[in-house]
């Protein structure tokens, strides 16, 4: 979104800017070993008078390495980077590599424009505000240039200037720029100097109008509104949302925890939200100072369920391994993440290993320690293309590539942090009331779950590996998960976690409704539609989640329950009545309803009626067809 806001201010300025979409160039994620040099020939193709890369922390290598073949192909064209991986560290980077010439520094939208207008008109850049640049054989950095104060000011994002524009399944609305907080962990206060802007609500609806426009013929299309604290501002949000809420938009966006409560859900619900962002972090309230996030994590749960009753999607994220962190804070981070399913069958859950960021409060002060640094060692190194060239580069310039980095005196090397946090996705997915009764059971925390878990996978040899492939995680966890299982005595914790996996599979199969709706009468034979489960459980099943948040009883007492499990867009499970179970198990497409009813030796002529009045409802909501 960035390049297209620049780019489109650099057109009302009579330039002709032309964006290229690298992850466009190799859609399937499998860089070939001449990659650097066939995307800089792509690039340089186009003959650029100047070129310019916009950089975040994990493409910097990548970017420099780009940078290199374009200046081989053509030397006398000016490369410039912007962004906050560059912000930073600005006159390390000229000085380490040549192929650079030019660094923007903060906001670009007025700086880059009057830079082109020099290097145009080949005069001298030492008055242009907020840039670092090459000056013969020295690096020269000019004073800072003040915020953008009126984001309204800023030119339309003009979407005819990204090139083959139908392929994107979203689009993107900067709905502001700066962040009031001071996280220890993040880079943002900085780089926008504490300093929070936001569009006005007339400015914001008029660009969800125009991208509706761009992009009315598509279905399902999702329009991201960026922004951290987009909710922060109440006043204007919610006169975004009376202007928006009769025009059918579908949007996502992120927010604060503390910025969320009953009535600004039920708003975000009527002006067309689908889901939304939380970062929360740490589910432990030391932690939380320390890194002075301050979430009121007691909110969380309320929350959830307020979100869910309104049909808005949420996804989670956190971090484990800060600096300092102990191994009882990241268990409370676990837990949180795992209870979170108590109360919203479905957030979205991403857990991180913390990264240092340049310019963040805690990379400041670990930055002279950092020579006492080693890189990741993890087969699943997040750099865009894993090339040779390009982890060799990360290797030489430990200063220059924090993020690859963790300190050697941390309390757990990375990629064990990296299993836990995929195997934490994993059972909060899948099975977070199986692992929460577990835990119990078994007196364990989470940490120790997890390590005995990694434990049993390190020990094979297709263990991890396997799971590097990008294939879905149940395929590798799912069989140790069972054998532990089967290895417990609680027959309570065999059947959640029963009812977890019919849930879970059942959950990812589409409605297979009947494409002829027939007629049910005395002499049809009802079936249950592909996907369609039942089971019988000796426990409560669908009350334990009172259990699990201490409430109502101390411990489960044996009581038969039937669940009806539905697959769909959004799948449920319903506890239903022993007969409507007896209803079910015996709609196998063989016996007739006549047959089934006299099973149950009916003889009413009302009863038979309402048993058929059933069937047809079963039909109705896609449980049963009829042959």
């Amino acid at each position: 979104m960035g390049l297209l806001c620049l780019a489109s201010s650099l057109k009302q300025e009579n330039h002709h800017p032309h964006i290229i979409d690298l992850n466009l160039l190799f859609t399937k994620k499998k860089f070939p070993s001449n990659y650097f040099k066939r995307t800089a020939k792509e690039i340089m193709g186009s003959n650029p008078q100047v070129l310019g890369f916009s950089v975040m922390c994990l493409t910097l290598p990548t970017i420099l390495l780009l940078a290199k073949e374009c200046k081989k192909i053509d030397p006398k064209v000016p490369i410039i980077l912007g962004g906050p991986e560059v912000t930073f560290d600005d006159v390390e980077l000229l000085k380490a590599f040549v192929q650079i010439d030019i660094i923007v520094r903060g906001e670009g939208d007025v700086t880059t424009g009057e830079v082109l207008a020099a290097l145009e008109k080949n005069e001298s850049l030492a008055e242009i505000l907020g840039i670092t640049y090459r000056n013969n054989s020295r690096v020269s950095k000019n004073p800072d240039r003040p915020l953008i104060k009126d984001l309204n000011t800023l030119v339309f994002p003009d979407f005819s200037l990204i090139p083959h524009l139908k392929k994107y399944r979203a689009a993107e609305i900067e709905a502001g720029r700066g962040c009031p907080h001071q996280c220890t962990f993040c880079s943002n206060c900085r780089m926008w100097k504490r300093t929070f802007r936001i569009k006005s609500a007339e400015r914001l609806a008029q660009e969800m109008k125009r991208i509706q426009e761009i992009y009315k013929e598509k279905e399902d299309f999702l329009v991201m509104i960026m922004h951290d604290h987009f909710l922060v501002s109440r006043k204007i949000v919610e006169g975004f949302f009376d202007l928006i809420s009769n025009d059918n938009f579908q949007w996502i966006c992120f927010s604060r925890l503390d910025a969320l409560d009953g009535d600004i859900i039920k708003k975000l619900k009527k002006s067309g939200c689908r889901r939304i962002f939380i970062g929360i972090e740490s589910g432990s309230p030391g932690m939380q100072r320390k890194i002075k996030k301050n979430l009121p994590l007691s909110k969380l749960p309320q929350i959830l369920k307020l979100l869910t009753e309104n049909g808005i999607q949420t996804s989670l994220s956190y971090i484990i391994g800060f600096p300092g962190e102990k191994t009882a804070q990241i268990n409370q981070t676990l837990y949180s993440i795992l209870q979170s399913k108590l109360y919203s069958f479905a957030p979205v859950i991403q857990v991180f290993p913390f990264l240092y960021l340049k310019g963040s409060e805690l990379y400041v002060n670990a930055k002279s320690q950092f020579k006492q640094a080693d890189l990741w060692q993890t087969d699943k190194l997040q750099t865009l293309t894993k090339l040779p060239e390009e982890v060799a580069l990360i290797n030489k310039y430990l200063h220059i590539f924090p993020t690859f980095y963790y300190k050697r005196e941390s309390n757990y090397q990375f990629r064990f942090l990296e299993k836990i946090c995929d195997l934490f996705v994993f059972l909060s997915e899948s099975f977070p009331l199986t692992t929460l009764l577990l835990m119990k059971h078994l007196s364990m925390t989470p940490m120790q779950l997890g390590k005995k878990t990694i434990a049993v996978f390190d020990s094979s040899k297709a263990g991890w590996a396997r799971i590097i492939k990008s294939k879905p995680y149940t395929n590798y966890y799912f069989p140790y998960v069972k054998t532990f299982i089967d290895g417990i005595s609680s027959q309570l914790i065999k059947e959640v976690f029963m009812h977890e996996d019919l849930f879970f599979k059942t959950s990812f199969k589409q409605s297979q409704k009947a494409k002829k709706i027939r007629s049910v009468r005395l002499n049809s034979r009802p079936k249950l539609i592909k996907g369609v489960k039942i089971k019988e459980y000796a426990y409560d099943i669908l009350g334990i989640t009172d259990y699990l948040r201490g409430k109502k009883r101390e411990h489960i007492p044996k009581s038969k329950c039937y669940v009806l499990y539905v697959p769909g867009e959004m799948m449920e499970a319903y506890s239903i009545t022993p007969f409507l179970y007896q209803l079910l198990i015996n709609s196998n497409g063989k016996q007739t309803i006549n047959e089934i009813v006299n099973l149950f030796s009916v003889n009413s002529k009302k009863i038979k009626q309402d048993i058929l009045n059933t069937f047809k409802s079963f039909q109705k909501q896609g449980i049963i067809s009829c042959i």
